[in-house]
């Protein structure tokens, strides 16, 4: 999925990882009781080692985890 840096920042990120979780290593599964994720575990965007831009201008870009997205 192609976003801006503010789409991805309220998408949350599944390879976060909250120390000292007690529920496992990572944060896959870790919510709140009210379902929400837990700080931190929010998409870091272009702060992210894995982010990619998609156009030249630097407006988009996706998380380069997985490689890039099948936009067609």
């Amino acid at each position: 999925m192609i976003l801006t840096k503010g789409q991805a920042k309220r998408l949350w990120c599944p390879f976060a990882h909250i120390p000292g979780s007690p529920k496992s290593p990572g944060a896959i599964g870790n919510r709140s009781q009210k379902g929400e994720p837990p700080k931190g575990t929010m998409c870091l965007a272009d702060a992210c080692m894995f982010w990619r831009w998609a156009d030249a201008a630097k407006d988009r870009g996706y998380c380069g985890h997985v490689g890039r997205p099948d936009i067609s």
